[in-house]
């Protein structure tokens, strides 16, 4: 980047960019932990490494 600060627009759009994807990543993987918890719950999900 040097000096040249005219592309600080381009890299706080890249950064927004990047904080977005992570929390959509982030979001999504919640959602399917807690859907495996019910489903285990229910009986529909069986442990593979578990007694």
């Amino acid at each position: 980047m040097g000096d040249d600060i005219s592309l600080l627009p381009y890299l706080k759009l890249l950064s927004n960019a990047v904080t977005k994807s992570i929390k959509v990543n982030i979001t999504l993987s919640m959602v399917i932990n807690f859907v495996a918890i019910a489903m285990s719950f229910l009986g529909w999900l069986n442990s593979v490494t578990g007694p």
